[in-house]
């Protein structure tokens, strides 16, 4: 167990920080951390906790079949979190259901995708060289794992899933904290944006 103890104070930070912005609602969220390689092993959160809250129980080392190493019992999404470690290089994995992401799903769902301009993610990613981002909107949970198996992904992603909200993942925990806050932004200018001027593109 001292093996995943690095892990798991890492997690919980990040978990703390995403708690003071208000994104954790009820319990209905999920993150994790890749404790190993060979075998596939994660830390997440333990289900049915209060995220906004401090638990030594707060976390459940999971395997790649989604069982849990030791005890506990995690997170009802975990399936989705190890779909993405057996798929990507992906260091750590943040699922959140703020109102922003759920609104832009229902918006743009038919269109499967939504699409930021270069003008846009410059506020947010700087000089990072990204001249858009396309984020996939899928129905359901089944349908983000045959996402992850059937189209190459980056090391870096992200997915909106109707009811599940914003699924991000990246190589290290701070790129992954980032990448959720920085789409969290995009998406939150974005639902301002409509409600000032009560009209819809494509591309936001």
């Amino acid at each position: 167990m001292l093996f995943f103890l690095r892990t798991w104070k890492d997690l919980s930070e990040i978990k703390t920080e995403l708690a003071l912005r208000d994104w954790f609602y009820g319990t209905k969220i999920s993150l994790s951390m890749r404790a190993s390689n060979e075998p596939v092993t994660f830390i997440i959160n333990a289900e049915g906790k209060d995220k906004g809250l401090y638990n030594e129980e707060d976390f459940v080392v999971v395997n790649a079949a989604c069982e849990p190493v030791f005890e506990g019992t995690p997170a009802e999404e975990s399936c989705l979190h190890a779909a993405v470690y057996k798929n990507t290089s992906a260091g750590c994995v943040l699922q959140v259901q703020t109102v922003d992401c759920h609104l832009v799903s229902e918006i743009y769902g038919e269109q499967k995708e939504v699409t930021f301009e270069q003008k846009n993610v410059a506020r947010v990613f700087g000089r990072d060289g990204i001249e858009s981002l396309k984020i996939p909107i899928v129905e359901h949970e089944q349908a983000f794992l045959a996402l992850l198996e059937e189209q190459p992904h980056p090391d870096r992603g992200a997915v909106l899933v109707e009811n599940y909200g914003l699924v991000v993942w990246a190589k290290k925990p701070h790129e992954t904290k980032k990448w959720l806050e920085g789409l969290e932004y995009l998406m939150n200018y974005h639902v301002k944006l409509l409600m000032i001027k009560g009209a819809r593109s494509s591309v936001i």
